[in-house]
């Protein structure tokens, strides 16, 4: 597995896995230091293949239990469905056409559980057999998502608190329209460009 397979740079954060155990981290000072993320695999399992999607901040992960993606930063990640969403990952491509992002993923097939990932002998009820080779997942590309989104999870009554967001792709035509929901607060809504810093007391 060639290392650099294992690393994956969006503007200033270089995400970073170290193929062993369900390691991953994330460095936002080119290297010099590095903060555990959270993983999409379980205790056990590991991180083969880190990747951005072309010119979006959808990072794709192709790990020992299956292909998954996150947008916010690796602060969840969702898997994909069916057998690719539990098959061992080797490595990732992404391509990008009209309307839709395709990623290719490498298997060595087998059987798949859904449950645990492993690949082991005769199908059995609730496992699906894989054969090996490269896969397609498909996905459309569209609309907007506000990516992560910066600000206090607690705070006091009567007291100013803000929050900035950042809408991906970097390439959406401008201007965009956020509307912004605090629990118990009128919305707010701003027209801006790709950021937009909002105000809650």
């Amino acid at each position: 597995m060639n290392l650099d397979e294992r690393f994956a740079v969006w503007l200033r954060k270089t995400y970073a896995s170290t193929g062993c155990g369900n390691n991953l981290w994330i460095s936002t000072d080119g290297g010099s230091t590095w903060t555990r993320a959270n993983s999409p695999v379980p205790s056990g399992g590991g991180i083969q293949h880190l990747i951005f999607a072309p010119g979006e901040s959808m990072l794709y992960a192709g790990t020992t239990h299956g292909l998954y993606r996150t947008w916010n930063g690796a602060q969840s990640w969702e898997q994909a469905a069916g057998a690719l969403g539990s098959a061992t990952v080797h490595a990732l491509a992404i391509v990008t056409t009209t309307g839709r992002m395709i990623v290719y993923a490498s298997t060595a097939g087998g059987i798949v559980t859904t449950t645990t990932g492993l690949m082991h002998g005769p199908v059995t009820v609730g496992e699906t057999a894989l054969n090996p080779g490269v896969y397609r997942y498909t996905t459309r590309v569209g609309g907007l998502q506000a990516s992560e989104i910066s600000g206090p999870t607690t705070g006091f009554v009567q007291q100013a608190y803000t929050f900035t967001t950042t809408v991906i792709p970097l390439a959406a035509a401008l201007p965009v329209t956020y509307t912004w929901q605090a629990t118990g607060l009128s919305p707010v809504t701003h027209i801006s460009g790709l950021s937009d810093t909002v105000v809650f007391t």
